[in-house]
């Protein structure tokens, strides 16, 4: 939760821990997440949407990334991090979606992050 007033407004440094922030949040009904883009194939625009519940959600994790380069080349994927690899040119290399890593999730830097399970929580 955001400080909303005083002279220090930002992130409270007392939330600095998951059981913590969980405390701090709202008990939401639902996160509505929109995403649109171009297809590939009709050149038309795409939209998808997920809605997210308050179980849904887990502190310290985030969305992996869905897009990676691949050469033209069999099992030569990498992922995708806003650079092309040096030395591939823009004809050597395309940017791919996966749609099937959309909900995937892994843990944020630092070591402080919600367990899935219920009863990995201590």
């Amino acid at each position: 939760r955001l400080k909303e007033r005083g002279p220090h407004k930002g992130w409270d440094g007392k939330l600095n821990n998951y059981k913590d922030i969980r405390k701090g949040l709202v008990e939401f009904t639902s996160i509505r997440i929109m995403m649109s883009g171009s297809s590939a194939l009709s050149k038309g625009e795409v939209y998808a949407e997920k809605i997210y519940t308050y179980d849904d959600v887990f502190i310290g994790w985030k969305f992996i990334g869905v897009c990676f380069e691949d050469e033209d080349e069999p099992n030569s994927s990498q992922l995708f991090r806003r650079r092309r690899r040096s030395g591939a040119s823009a004809e050597e290399t395309k940017t791919r979606v996966d749609l099937s890593l959309l909900h995937d999730i892994c843990p944020q830097k630092g070591a402080n992050y919600e367990p899935m399970a219920a009863d990995d929580a201590s």
